[in-house]
């Protein structure tokens, strides 16, 4: 199962057939890292059966490409000189560059293995940030196991990770319940958090007591959770959000200020009773 939900796989492989020893190293080298960080497994399509020698390339590849979260590409001078590597990229990229973006990430991830002569590695899809798995100062690889091959691999999970929880968390709605003006700022920033992390944020506009119960009701349709922010006193409206979550069965999140003007809140709250 991928890590993030929706997709067949996490990651989808791109290497030259020269550098194939190498990308299984680095694969389990990855993969390894990605379970320690994270305590969860990355899926990771890699072309173990040269497929591009046969007829199923275009079926088996074109697929594994197009439902992977990202594609990752393993950039050598033999990778820059393969045609089955150019029309790998041609396919990651059918929907361009930008709409691969994901917050300030890509959804395309460059590795270079080993540095060209011109140093078109450099050119070829210069906006995105790549990570060197070789020394500057002699072009060479990384020995496989060393500390700086192990920090290279570090950084890339890093990226991979922030990546997938950035593409997990696209499309989950959230509720973050307008309430009391003391409490204005700490929603707007819990708010703007969210936002970049790649949550959806309901509702749309401000509501108030004004508005009434139903579109409450239509702004917590769909969400996952359903979060309040307490002031220094009881309110009555959130009360009567807090009263739709129980009734929809939205689970519940409450960020609460210190004082002891939270207690009469707390005990309505308790008296809506049972919260999932």
């Amino acid at each position: 199962m991928a890590f993030v939900p929706g997709y067949k796989h996490d990651l989808f492989l791109s290497y030259a057939r020269a550098e194939g020893a190498w990308a299984d190293t680095f694969r389990k080298a990855l993969c390894d890292e990605f379970h320690v960080r994270t305590g969860e497994e990355v899926t990771v399509w890699q072309d173990s059966r040269n497929l591009r020698v046969g007829q199923k390339w275009d079926d088996e590849i074109k697929e594994g490409i197009r439902s992977a979260a990202a594609f990752l590409a393993i950039v050598s001078p033999s990778y820059l000189k393969s045609d089955w590597c150019r029309d790998e990229r041609a396919v990651a990229l059918e929907k361009t560059i930008e709409a691969l973006k994901v917050g300030s990430f890509h959804r395309f991830l460059k590795v270079i293995k080993t540095p060209d002569p011109d140093k078109l590695y450099e050119k070829m899809l210069g906006e995105i940030e790549d990570i060197r798995f070789f020394n500057p100062a002699d072009d060479f690889e990384l020995p496989e196991g060393s500390a700086e091959f192990t920090a290279k691999i570090r950084a890339l999970v890093w990226q991979i990770r922030e990546l997938l929880t950035l593409l997990g968390n696209k499309g989950q709605k959230l509720y973050i319940a307008p309430g009391a003006l003391d409490t204005l700022k700490d929603r707007k920033d819990l708010e703007n958090e969210l936002k970049d992390r790649g949550f959806t944020v309901k509702p749309k506009v401000p509501l108030d007591p004004t508005f009434g119960k139903g579109p409450i009701r239509d702004a917590m349709d769909g969400v996952s959770h359903a979060i309040f922010v307490f002031g220094a006193v009881y309110e009555e409206f959130t009360a009567d959000q807090i009263q739709v979550a129980r009734e929809l069965g939205k689970p519940v999140v409450y960020w609460l200020q210190p004082g002891s003007g939270q207690m009469e809140m707390l005990r309505r709250i308790q008296d809506l009773g049972e919260l999932p």
